[in-house]
């Protein structure tokens, strides 16, 4: 049985190579953040508040992301943080990020890794896991045998896609919406009693007043989780002021029919 730390290596499902858990920040995320997220998304461990900062840091150019082609022609290179943490005995649940995922030894992980920028990271780690050891002896051995896990986080701004979704909800919500207020204001269901005008502004009008609701608490949602920019947050007022004006459409709806029935 090994008496050294173990490191947990990970292979790549679409390139095939092995590297730490790794990925980029997102919105207003710091290092740490997005280091503590990418290991809940990639191994299932929450790492908040638990990861160890190491020194060891670098950079990778802009090209080897996809997302490149929308950044600020000023930028060239990415700086990389990396950060390590202790996962115990607690079994690891890979996404689909990654094929396979190998406990192994400082030196497998070394000849294992693609990156130099990780195998500098395992080093440094490694390092300090030994110091570790000279002053702590067998509390190293039981705590810190099966592992640091060393995750490499890249920290670059990836706000483009993360906008399109939430932009083309408020979009499509919205015409659907103004459709509604729109017909609303045109169809009296006191004169002209109709299916149509139920379907529309009772039935659609209470799934799009719905729909915003459960728009609205996911756009906090997602804010607090710093998975979105604050600046959405001037979104929850136009939610506010298109349901102000769509819930008077099944209101007015009911209030009319009230009447048609009076009359007869």
């Amino acid at each position: 049985m090994a008496t050294g730390p173990e490191f947990a290596v990970l292979t790549r499902s679409d390139a095939g190579w092995c590297q730490f858990v790794a990925g980029g920040g997102e919105d207003r995320e710091s290092p740490e953040e997005a280091a503590a997220r990418e290991t809940k998304e990639e191994i299932g461990i929450n790492a908040a508040g638990v990861l160890l900062a190491l020194d060891s840091t670098a950079t990778v150019p802009k090209d080897c992301f996809a997302a490149a082609a929308s950044w600020s022609p000023d930028i060239y290179v990415i700086p990389e943080h990396c950060f390590a943490v202790d996962v115990g005995d607690r079994v690891l649940t890979l996404s689909g990020e990654h094929t396979a995922l190998q406990w192994v030894s400082y030196e497998e992980a070394a000849g294992l890794l693609k990156w130099d920028s990780n195998r500098n990271a395992l080093w440094e780690l490694n390092e300090r896991l030994k110091r570790a050891a000279d002053n702590g002896g067998a509390c190293y051995r039981r705590e810190a045998r099966r592992g640091m896990n060393a995750v490499v986080g890249r920290h670059e701004m990836k706000t483009t896609h993360r906008n399109i979704g939430p932009a083309c909800i408020t979009v499509l919500l919205t015409i659907a919406s103004l459709w509604i207020i729109i017909e609303s204001a045109q169809n009296e269901p006191y004169f002209t009693l109709m299916k149509y005008d139920a379907f529309t502004q009772i039935g659609v009008a209470c799934v799009l007043i719905t729909g915003w609701l459960l728009f609205a608490a996911w756009l906090v949602s997602r804010i607090c989780n710093k998975r979105l920019s604050a600046l959405w947050l001037t979104a929850i007022i136009w939610i506010v002021i298109v349901l102000f004006y769509l819930h008077t459409s099944p209101l007015d709806f009911l209030s009319d029919l009230a009447q048609f029935h009076g009359a007869q």
